[in-house]
């Protein structure tokens, strides 16, 4: 918030603080839904007829109410929700990993450094202050 003038300073904290909250909550719906993703094919590779489902309730944390309803097959089901559980994770910090690389880059273009001093007053201030 360097370059904004101290009478604006409380317009440019709110907007830096509402942009925060949207990229967070976009953020995590995004690789939430990216994370449920990826564990369905997982799941679908290894044969589970329900993988959309089971997925969706690996991502909602329900892994132990999945498996208690395994049954006999809660091996095999508790190898696969592993195996689902790596592969979203990898998926998911590959994607936010990416997305920062290209956030860097373009706040490395995009953002320039101000000319003009903060402290240093405009021409249209200091006419202002002088008396006539």
């Amino acid at each position: 918030m360097g370059p904004v003038r101290p009478h604006r300073g409380g317009i440019a904290a709110g907007a830096v603080s509402t942009v925060r909250q949207l990229g967070f909550a976009i953020g995590i719906a995004s690789l939430g839904s990216a994370f449920a993703h990826f564990a369905a094919n997982s799941l679908t590779e290894a044969g589970r007829p329900d993988a959309s489902q089971v997925a969706n309730a690996l991502s909602a944390g329900q892994a132990q109410d999945v498996l208690t309803s395994a049954g006999n097959d809660r091996h095999q089901l508790e190898t696969a929700l592993h195996q689902a559980a790596l592969s979203g994770l990898h998926a998911i910090f590959l994607i936010a990993g990416i997305a920062a690389v290209v956030a860097g880059l373009l706040a490395y273009v995009l953002i320039r450094p101000s000319n003009t001093p903060l402290n240093t007053p405009t021409q249209q201030t200091e006419a202002a202050s002088v008396p006539a």
